[in-house]
């Protein structure tokens, strides 16, 4: 089983003669929580937390494994917000490690 936790948050409203304001929402998870049967009454467990920047875009993922390693992805973005291009992806680095630690080790490091 999986349990997610979203986030919403409101993107654009105009009011609306005679009934209510229309609004537009932006819907992300922020973390989810996987529960997978070992045995009897056994667990595995694994979480994976997750941000978003303003225009909606993953920058972080951090995960941790039933076995306790933790995984941290970062992804940057390069924008031209004139011709209206926000989601074009220029590096991604994952490491071993919390997100927060910036001494866990590099394990991959991609420039687009």
């Amino acid at each position: 089983p999986v349990k997610v936790t979203p986030s919403a948050v409101k993107t654009a409203s105009r009011a609306r003669t005679g009934t209510t304001a229309l609004e537009a929402w932006m819907v992300h998870p922020v973390s989810s929580e996987t529960r997978e049967l070992v045995k009897g009454d056994t667990y595995r467990r694994s979480t994976e937390t997750t941000a978003y920047d303003s225009y909606g875009m993953l920058t972080k993922v951090e995960e941790k494994t039933a076995g306790g390693r933790l995984v941290c992805t970062l992804t940057s973005y390069v924008r031209d917000t004139d011709a209206y291009i926000v989601d074009t992806e220029s590096r991604e680095v994952t490491r071993n490690g919390a997100c927060d630690d910036a001494s866990a080790t590099v394990i991959d490091d991609t420039r687009s």
